[in-house]
Parts: structure tokens; sequence; C-alpha cells
């Protein structure tokens, strides 16, 4: 995936749910997380939990996912339409672009379901979201998705 920004040239980028955190009485909230991805890199390296090149934005945060059928070329010239999307909070706009349609549409989508059920389970008091979104010592395993998103063969590994 690469994360596309004004000030900035495409990068390669990885990127993951991170689970909220329970202290004490308060709660921090889940993350999309991405880490920049040096040329030296592996596809199958798992981020560090150095703090070198990621970015974070709650979850909560996030306004709009758009799939783009139209890029502004002055802006991203090199944006290819059919894998870029858009990642809107209320301070700024990402574009990112998958590596194939097919899998920013399987993104997206499984971002947009992921918030709408965070949002869901808290406006509705549903206590299991502790157990789907947090953490009781917060994230463990940079990089690892949050059960919920995880496939059968990926929670036994």
């Amino acid at each position: 995936m690469c994360a596309k920004d004004q000030s900035y040239a495409p990068l390669r980028v990885k990127a993951w749910i991170e689970l909220g955190s329970q202290l004490r009485s308060r709660l921090v909230q889940p993350k999309f997380v991405w880490k920049i991805m040096q040329e030296s890199e592996a596809d199958y390296v798992v981020p560090s939990v150095s703090n070198v090149g990621v970015r974070k934005v709650e979850l909560l945060d996030i306004m709009r996912v758009i799939e783009k059928d139209e890029i502004d070329r002055t802006t991203y010239p090199f944006a290819k339409r059919e894998r870029s999307f858009i990642l809107e909070t209320l301070n700024e706009t990402i574009m990112f672009e998958a590596a194939s349609k097919g899998c920013r549409d399987k993104f997206c989508t499984g971002l947009k379901l992921c918030i709408a059920r965070l949002g869901s389970k808290i406006v509705m008091g549903d206590y299991s979201v502790l157990d789907e979104f947090f953490s009781p010592f917060g994230t463990v395993d940079p990089g690892r998705p949050p059960s919920i998103l995880r496939s059968p063969t990926q929670i036994s590994a």
C-alpha cells in the first residue's frame, strides 16, 4: 500500500489496526496505523515498536473512506485511479493506493465495517467492545490485526 500526501512523494507503507488500551478508568481509542517501510524491509517483516515513520489516526476520528473515481492530477500526478482511496479526518486528507482494485475494495469495506462496528457497540453500551477492540495491556503485537479481522488460519498461527 502507498500513502500519498501533498507534501511527499508516494511512500510504501504497511497498515494495521492497533487495539485500544484500558488504563484504570480511562480508555485509549483503537487506531488505524501505518508505518513507512524502507526499501530494504521485506513484506513479511512485522513493524517494530519504534515510532519512526509511524502515523496514527483514531478509528472514530475517521470521517470518510472513499474509493476514488477521479483524481486531481495536479496534486497526485502518478496515482492510479482504480487502486486509490482517500482517508478523511477532520484535520487531514490522506490518499492511499492499494496493490490492486480488489485489494482496495476489500480494505475499504473492511475498514468501514470495523469503524461502524466499534461505533455501534459504543453507542449501544455493549461491553463486548472491550474484548474486541481493547487490550488491558496495550498493543502487544504491533502490526497484527485484532481477532475480529483475522481469518481462522491467521488466528491459529
